[in-house]
């Protein structure tokens, strides 16, 4: 797993006042009175043009607003590049417009700010840094933490940060897919975001947004079934059809009235989406009965993993699969051994043995 960041450390009282001169500037909460600007394209840029040419170096741009904004208190700049455990780190810290310690480690800048080791864990994690492993994801919890503090209901200022806009596109992306990830977990309070998470889940360009819009809506419960149901529509590809499809499984049972479009999906060229909508046709139960014509042909699915999915589903509808009992016999020979084995229990869930 790796960890990468670039970023400013102070107090978060003081990185506030940045966006005066660098309006880019994104100040995330550590532990106590520490905060995190994480050193973004975005902010890249300005310091850049702060420092009067574009065509500046990093190197000249990031000790040159340090020695400035150090003036107004303690900051440090902090790096880090680790990847299976390997890597490096560098942190410079600076004071009253100078460099008082340069290339120290993340913990010796820290302990300079005051914070000590606690409970067992050293500098670094008792302030927290270890929550996001890259630098966007801090870009990420400092916007999603000003649009959470402005006073608006939770759901309401998620529903907001869906079409969040801004320059840096993987901010961006961050926060509309982190909005849409924090409504999921809010269950059925997701319900109040209703029609902000439909229209991100139709229309949001990236995959990951529409995903855990998908998700959310079904969190928000059965409700969500029509917008999901109409989500599923053979003809897309892959990406635009795996996110209603993978989230109406959490709905279970009550996704039955989608059982006809998913046997549709059934016949997709991507064995990926037929082996997924055999998975999710599993996940009804009885209530996809209106499904098992479909998923008796895709017993003879060249690829195992649709056969597989298949048998399961047809298993889940239990006894009233039972006209497809000769099929499942035959599955039970199988030349993938995990289609055997489920074929086994399928055939003995619509026999009621």
């Amino acid at each position: 797993m790796s960890y990468e960041i670039e970023a400013f450390l102070g107090r978060r009282v003081d990185l506030l006042r940045w966006t005066a001169e660098l309006p880019s500037s994104l100040a995330a909460s550590l532990f106590g009175e520490l905060g995190l600007v994480p050193l973004t394209d975005e902010l890249a840029d300005q310091l850049r043009r702060w420092k009067g040419s574009e065509a500046a170096p990093m190197t000249e741009a990031v000790p040159g607003w340090c020695r400035h904004a150090s003036r107004q208190g303690p900051l440090a700049h902090a790096t880090a590049s680790y990847f299976g455990g390997e890597g490096r780190q560098s942190c410079d810290y600076w004071a009253d417009g100078e460099p008082r310690a340069l290339k120290i480690s993340i913990n010796d800048a820290l302990a300079r700010f005051g914070v000590r080791e606690s409970g067992g864990r050293d500098a670094f994690d008792t302030v927290g840094m270890g929550r996001h492993r890259c630098t966007t994801g801090w870009a990420v919890e400092a916007v999603l933490d000003d649009l959470l503090g402005r006073g608006a209901p939770k759901a309401q200022a998620l529903a907001d940060a869906l079409s969040y806009e801004r320059d840096d596109k993987g901010v961006q992306y961050g926060v509309r897919c982190a909005a849409a990830a924090r409504l999921q977990a809010s269950g059925a309070e997701a319900a109040a975001a209703f029609d902000a998470l439909a229209r991100a889940f139709r229309e949001d360009p990236g995959f990951g947004v529409r995903l855990n819009a998908a998700c959310a809506l079904a969190a928000a419960g059965p409700g969500a079934l029509r917008a999901l149901a109409e989500g599923i529509d053979p003809s897309l590809d892959h990406d635009r059809l795996w996110p209603p499809l993978f989230a109406l499984r959490s709905l279970g049972p009550a996704a039955g009235p989608a059982a006809g479009r998913l046997a549709a999906v059934l016949r997709n060229p991507d064995w990926r989406l037929r082996a997924g909508a055999a998975e999710t046709l599993a996940c009804m139960g009885p209530a996809a009965s209106a499904a098992d014509e479909a998923l008796a042909a895709a017993l003879d699915d060249p690829n195992e993993h649709v056969r597989r999915h298949a048998v399961l589903a047809l298993g889940a509808l239990g006894p009233a699969a039972r006209r497809w009992s000769a099929l499942l016999a035959a599955a039970v020979r199988d030349p993938s051994p995990s289609v055997r084995e489920s074929a086994d229990k399928a055939l003995r869930a619509v026999s009621g043995t």
